[in-house]
């Protein structure tokens, strides 16, 4: 590849979204949608889970509240998970593939119990 070429290429590369773009990821209705999605996903999983889990309690509580409020859990959930630096550094909320989507969606749920 020419240097000319490598130019071209590197010009039409996509930047990383912005902080001030992570911050309205609660704003972007199909991305909240694959939010609520994974977050109903999740909660499913989580009221089948051995009543022995840590914090079981607490997750359940939780997952109950997501199966009864999934619009909601996914806004909670859309800046939460914007923290994680692989889906902060996609160029928008489209380009962040639903594998991340859905391994953070689980990794941040914790942290999201009252």
């Amino acid at each position: 590849m020419d240097r000319r070429s490598w130019l071209s290429t590197i010009r039409k590369a996509k930047k990383p979204m912005t902080a001030l773009q992570a911050s309205q990821a609660d704003q972007d209705t199909d991305f909240v949608n694959r939010i609520k999605y994974f977050a109903v996903k999740a909660a499913v999983a989580v009221t089948t889970e051995d009543p022995r889990t840590a914090k079981h309690s607490e997750r359940d509580a939780f997952a109950r509240f997501i199966l009864m409020n999934p619009v909601e859990a996914g806004r909670r959930f859309a800046l939460v998970v914007m923290t994680n630096s692989t889906l902060f550094a996609a160029s928008d909320f489209a380009a962040i593939t639903d594998g991340d989507l859905e391994f953070t969606v689980n990794s941040v749920y914790n942290s999201l119990l009252s």
